[in-house]
């Protein structure tokens, strides 16, 4: 018969719909998964295909560059970490060269995915970076969603995790696509939103695309400059034309041969 250590260093199995988890029980008394078995938010989400592999992959490198950047998690998304910001003269230690550089890479990524006051944004730092549970992360503050300041339910955070994720695999494929469509012109900007700047004969188009989780792809607006109207000073724009792509690089094809086309039926082939 094993000793008595042996004898409570594991649990009985964990029965769940078709698998089986294997629970251990550490001396102090804590349950949980052997360190090889356990697997971060960004793991589970992949691996019960609710993420696909597009956004698992511009996880997977916001994990590794975050990783690298050694944070002190205590405070937080704190943009003067910096290297020759305030906290350069506040006498706290500075990180290494390659910390440095891979937090430059972080708060860059963040800038692009709407800045620290955007959930999406705080969603891939805290799921994907920090790897908190989604649960825990849907109620860690009060985000500012349509109706007002509130926490959110965990559906509702794992659909902003999605926009946050597509939001960063744009930005990540943003320099290729513009190659891909030099002659152009086009510039993709990325913030929250994705912004498509692009040439066709010699107009200028201007499409604004918010990443929709129902759909699993971008939902884009042509923006078209309005006519002033008496009392006004600043030009507004209405949507003209909608095309819709699973990512920016199909986004952009779609809305340049919606641009190229010129006609309803066109625009509404690419919209398809």
């Amino acid at each position: 018969m094993p000793p008595a250590s042996m004898r409570s260093a594991s649990a009985p199995p964990r029965w769940s719909v078709g698998r089986v988890h294997r629970t251990v029980i550490d001396e102090n008394g804590e349950i949980g998964a052997p360190a090889g078995e356990a697997r971060s938010p960004l793991q589970i989400l992949r691996a019960t295909y609710r993420i696909d592999g597009l956004l698992a992959a511009a996880g997977d490198l916001f994990a590794a560059h975050f990783a690298a950047a050694h944070f002190d998690l205590g405070k937080g998304t704190d943009y003067s970490q910096i290297r020759g910001t305030a906290a350069a003269s506040s006498g706290e230690k500075l990180p290494g060269t390659e910390a440095e550089e891979a937090r430059h890479w972080i708060f860059a990524a963040m800038e692009a995915l709407g800045g620290g006051a955007s959930p999406a944004a705080m969603a891939v730092w805290s799921v994907v970076g920090a790897q908190t549970a989604l649960d825990r992360f849907a109620t860690s503050r009060h985000f500012r969603m349509p109706g007002g300041q509130r926490w959110l339910s965990v559906e509702e955070a794992e659909g902003v995790l999605r926009q946050g994720l597509a939001a960063l695999a744009a930005y990540l494929a943003a320099p290729t696509v513009e190659h891909q469509h030099r002659r152009r012109g086009l510039r993709v900007r990325v913030a929250g939103a994705v912004e498509l700047s692009f040439l066709v004969g010699s107009r200028r188009f201007k499409v604004v695309a918010t990443y929709d989780p129902a759909l699993k792809a971008w939902v884009g607006h042509r923006m078209a400059p309005r006519k002033l109207r008496p009392g006004e000073k600043v030009i507004a724009e209405f949507r003209h034309w909608c095309v819709k792509a699973a990512n920016v690089a199909q986004l952009a094809e779609a809305a340049i041969g919606a641009a190229a086309a010129g006609s309803p039926s066109g625009r509404a082939r690419a919209a398809g």
